[in-house]
């Protein structure tokens, strides 16, 4: 009766487990983004780029195509997040410098 009760609780803490592992993945997918997410479209976006780079060449569509498969790869990426960060630290940096008066006031 022991082992048999434990062998059930060896399952069901299996079960939970690759449960919780599912779990996780699919939290991470949603947060980092999934296939379907990447070609997503803005119809009206969309046509007007179209229509203004209809003249573009074969060999320029396929430099796009890939230089955008190279972006999207680097923006998945903690380092990107990490630049973004810091460009946002600096970008507050320099407006708290030039928050004080530069040009001396003159009282009459």
């Amino acid at each position: 009766m022991l082992i048999v009760a434990s062998l059930a609780a060896a399952k069901a803490l299996s079960v939970g487990a690759g449960w919780c592992k599912q779990a996780k993945l699919r939290r991470h997918k949603t947060l980092m983004g999934s296939e379907w997410q990447t070609n997503r479209s803005l119809p009206l976006i969309d046509r007007q780029l179209k229509r203004s780079t209809r003249n573009a060449t074969k060999v320029q569509v396929f430099i796009a195509r890939k230089l955008a498969e190279v972006c999207r790869q680097v923006v998945r990426t903690h380092a990107f997040e990490y630049l973004l960060l810091q460009v946002i630290q600096s970008g507050v940096r320099k407006r708290g410098s030039r928050s004080y008066i530069t040009k001396p006031e003159v009282v009459l």
